[in-house]
């Protein structure tokens, strides 16, 4: 026998539902008891409060079909009703497959789904290896079909996002980096935010503090590129290159060498880059300035010491 567990991730909140990819079906018959049916179950009378249960369940090794599902469940009924009508319908993918399975091996069933997709596949649970044949995918979102009507774009610069992918105009560099060169689609814009595809996900662009200096579209001109700077980053020093990787600069570098590091310093701070001073401020609030030569090579950063380890490749 192997065995096969059921997965969830919970949303964005808990009105938004947990998403549950499970086993649906073996061999034609429903399952009696999956992650969602038996979290459903375990919910009654909680409100919006969902009560996940995991789920594990063998699996015969010889050919056995399997139907999986990926669907997002609420703890109220009421709560599901309103999020179909919000996402515009069901959210749902299934999938039948006949797989052979590993002995003594287990496996998971794990998906995705968010604006952009609704996917299910299963995996053995220690590499994470999709097993051939068993990923489904329902039909693009009315979102995707719009993002995918953009054209491809590319990230300036290293940016950060943070874990609700918003990428604000003063780049906090304390947050996961976004290499340069990122393919992006920007698909959606509003007063002080675009919406864009990047690395599959729904990310934002938020113009949060340079409001009076510039406009969303300049700031969205200057973060996403037509050009990759892929190849113009391959033709500097092998130290610089070392640096931009992991977000940092070095004396010596250029202007255009320092954005692509670090990104643009934010606008109502040093509202033109022909200053010889940029101001940046890390999301706790500690400063740093980049100080620039006669012949705008980077000379020296100003900032406490813990915050230059951030930024300033050391000797």
């Amino acid at each position: 026998m192997a065995s096969v567990q059921d997965s969830w991730s919970a949303g964005e909140s808990r009105f938004n539902g947990t998403r549950f990819f499970v086993v649906a079906e073996i061999d034609g018959k429903p399952t009696q008891r999956n992650a969602q049916s038996a979290s459903a179950m375990a919910s009654r009378g909680m409100g919006p409060n969902m009560r996940v249960i995991d789920v594990e369940r063998p699996i015969p090794t010889r050919a056995t079909k399997l139907k999986l599902r990926g669907a997002i469940g609420h703890a109220a009924p009421i709560q599901t009703i309103f999020a179909a009508i919000a996402s515009g319908g069901d959210r749902e993918v299934v999938g039948e497959v006949v797989v052979e399975l590993k002995p003594n091996v287990r496996y998971r069933v794990n998906g995705v789904i968010d604006e952009l997709r609704s996917e299910v596949w299963l995996e053995e649970f220690e590499s994470g290896q999709v097993v051939a044949g068993t990923r489904f995918a329902a039909a693009p979102t009315p979102e995707a079909l719009k993002a995918a009507a953009t054209p491809i774009m590319f990230t300036c610069c290293n940016l950060h996002l943070d874990r609700d992918r918003w990428i604000s105009d003063a780049n906090w560099i304390e947050e996961p980096l976004l290499p340069a060169g990122t393919p992006v689609r920007i698909y959606e814009y509003k007063s002080d935010r675009a919406k864009a595809v990047i690395d599959g996900k729904v990310t934002w662009l938020g113009l949060d503090y340079g409001r009076k200096q510039q406009t969303l579209m300049q700031l969205v001109s200057k973060l996403a590129v037509k050009d990759d700077p892929a190849l113009r980053i391959q033709a500097y020093p092998a130290e610089i290159q070392a640096a931009i990787r992991v977000g940092k600069v070095l004396p010596g570098m250029t202007k255009e060498q320092a954005i692509v590091a670090l990104g643009y310093p934010r606008a109502d701070l040093t509202p033109s880059t022909s200053a010889p001073r940029w101001s940046y401020i890390t999301e706790s609030d500690r400063p740093f300035v980049l100080v620039w030569s006669e012949e705008e090579r980077l000379q020296s950063v100003e900032a406490p010491a813990e915050v230059r380890s951030l930024v300033l490749v050391e000797p």
